[in-house]
């Protein structure tokens, strides 16, 4: 009964992060988690993703002007001299996320959500990485190459049909784009949610995500 009692008086500490116009708002009892795991589990929770992009391996076209990671964006396509470099530079930022997942060590409540990270990130990677080799090569087969149980041949096969009889270069990258979103439809991944609950519970954390709003 002492033990319950302690526990129910310990006391509450308040965090903010912010990620762009975005916040999240956590309270949490630093008895079971200290603020370091909290800001690396905070990450995991399903109102950030977007912005920290440990689900998802960034699209080849992304290109944010002025950041030092990447050359001059131009038109952030197949008619950009940097693109093939900026895309290259995406697929690692890829890989350093899996690599940042696979470091990581968390209690058995979010094992569900570091599964579903893991397996979304790859596939996602897969794909971008296979978009970026069939655009070096223009060579089909390399879209038509399984993903673990996944077969694009049987899945998009309209669409493989489509690239093969393209005209034009533009037009297969554009196809291309189209292969990839028929995969992610073939394989729809849906987020956790019921485990990151469990573990807002088991860890007595409370989160709130706030927008700004632009009306203001």
């Amino acid at each position: 009964m002492v033990a319950v009692y302690a526990w129910a008086q310990s006391p509450k500490r308040s965090l903010a992060i912010k990620y762009g116009d975005a916040e999240q708002k956590l309270t949490f009892n630093p008895n079971l988690l200290s603020e370091d795991q909290v800001r690396r589990f905070a990450k995991l929770s399903p109102h950030v993703s977007e912005y920290t992009d440990l689900d998802l391996s960034p699209a080849l076209e992304l290109c944010i002007a002025g950041r030092p990671e990447y050359l001059e964006c131009g038109s952030r396509d197949l008619h950009d001299k940097n693109f093939y470099r900026n895309a290259q530079i995406n697929l690692k930022k890829g890989r350093e996320a899996l690599r940042y997942l696979a470091d990581q060590q968390y209690p058995p409540e979010l094992k569900p959500v570091f599964d579903y990270f893991n397996s979304s990130l790859n596939f996602s990677l897969w794909r971008e990485q296979a978009r970026l080799d069939f655009y070096k090569s223009w060579n089909t087969d390399v879209l038509r190459s399984d993903y673990q149980d996944l077969k694009p041949t049987a899945l998009c096969a309209s669409v493989l049909e489509k690239i093969d009889s393209a005209s034009s270069r533009d037009e297969r990258y554009g196809l291309a784009k189209e292969w990839s979103n028929c995969l992610v439809r073939a394989r729809p991944q849906s987020y956790p949610e019921p485990a990151w609950q469990n573990f807002l519970k088991a860890y007595g954390m409370t989160e709130e995500y706030v927008e700004e709003d632009d009306n203001e």
